[in-house]
């Protein structure tokens, strides 16, 4: 656009009729003016933000399997049930262990009462140290240790068995939900073999993948808002986790977290897998000179505003500009020159097109369009 008006001018210019000065070309042209709608600069702040798609998942799932084999004689729980952790879910058939573990205790025992008399006949050998053969006492001392360790030998066969026993009782390793379940009553369970798939909903995050520039722009404590179809899109506000040091190298995106607290979804709508939208708070300009959108014109050494001068008519002039935030709609922009650009001027919205340094303009205010739903709209029917 401003290419286009850079040549009118410079055509101008150089013609031999052309006339001298911005006052001298408002009063040629046989009084021709340039339409265009203006609004006043105004202050305030803008909010950048981008928004980037995400996905629920959550920090704790998997498998829960038995560690032994045995058919499954219980089964307490099933998909799509809350269980707290250590509930019983599921228990293998231990008759044969529960027949072996009565029969180590029984062991047990017996084995305890020989190491004890063992020992209370070493005491009276060596309390009869005058009379006792010194064999006979070194005999004793050979019993109690070998039937100390036979004792030893029958505890540590009840303690496995009795863990071999527990290993038939299948519990929740956290609070979860069952997700799905891999067996069915009556089955057979091999070591390992999934029962239950769990998911922890507690301890749920939205995970994200953020482009290099964006990335880099961004950083852990970042105001974001979430955005989903369970809270009919009314944002949920909170920060931004983490950013994994590590991108994707086929990619070149890294992984932004967000996460998902109790006082966030405390109901739980959110669940691993769904998929929401999230809008990431990039750059926040306050200014005094905030412009809309439609008012940048690009052009080869950048953006520019055009902002009207004097009256009678008044005049286009061009101001160069770096550009601070923007909203989609509105834009902060500070002038490249000091006193370039001041609040309550009058920049040029639409009309710019045919616009030249100097050009004298017919100027009318500009009214935002009216959408479809708007409160103006509604006036209108």
């Amino acid at each position: 656009m401003i290419a286009c008006g850079l040549l009118v001018f410079a055509m101008a210019a150089c013609s031999p009729e052309a006339p001298q000065g911005g006052e001298a070309a408002a009063q040629d042209g046989g009084g021709y003016t340039f339409p265009v709608t203006f609004v006043e600069i105004g202050g305030g702040t803008i909010v950048e933000s981008a928004e980037i798609a995400g996905d629920v998942a959550t920090q704790r799932r998997g498998e829960v399997a038995f560690e032994r084999a045995g058919r499954i004689i219980s089964l307490l729980a099933d998909e799509g049930q809350k269980v707290d952790a250590g509930t019983l879910l599921a228990r293998l058939d231990g008759g044969v262990l529960e027949a072996e573990l009565s029969a180590a205790r029984a062991a047990l025992v017996a084995a305890t009462a020989q190491r004890a008399y063992a020992q209370l006949e070493l005491v009276r050998n060596e309390d009869m140290a005058e009379v006792a053969a010194d064999s006979e006492r070194d005999m004793w001392r050979s019993e109690v240790a070998i039937r100390t360790a036979t004792e030893a030998q029958r505890a540590a066969e009840v303690q496995r068995l009795e863990r071999l026993l527990a290993q038939g009782e299948l519990r929740a390793p956290f609070d979860c939900v069952l997700v799905k379940r891999g067996l069915t009553l009556g089955s057979y369970a091999t070591p390992g073999a999934m029962i239950f798939e769990v998911v922890d909903l507690a301890s749920r995050e939205i995970r994200l993948e953020l482009p290099q520039a964006l990335a880099s722009s961004l950083t852990p404590g970042t105001h974001v808002e979430i955005l989903a179809d369970a809270f009919a899109n009314k944002p949920l506000s909170t920060k931004l986790s983490a950013i994994l040091p590590s991108a994707l190298s086929f990619s070149r995106t890294f992984t932004g977290l967000v996460t998902l607290g109790p006082e966030l979804d405390p109901e739980q709508r959110l669940l691993p897998g769904a998929f929401v939208r999230v809008r990431l708070q990039t750059r926040t300009a306050t200014t005094d000179t905030i412009v809309p959108a439609d008012a940048l014109v690009e052009s080869p050494m950048g953006w520019m505003v055009v902002v009207a001068e004097g009256d009678q008519p008044p005049l286009a002039r061009f101001v160069p500009v770096q550009i601070l935030a923007t909203n989609g709609d509105e834009v902060a922009v500070a002038p490249l020159e000091d006193g370039g650009l001041v609040s309550g001027a009058r920049v040029i919205v639409t009309g710019t097109d045919n616009v030249f340094p100097g050009a004298p303009l017919l100027l009318q205010a500009h009214k935002a369009p009216v959408t479809s739903g708007s409160p103006a709209a509604a006036e209108g029917n």
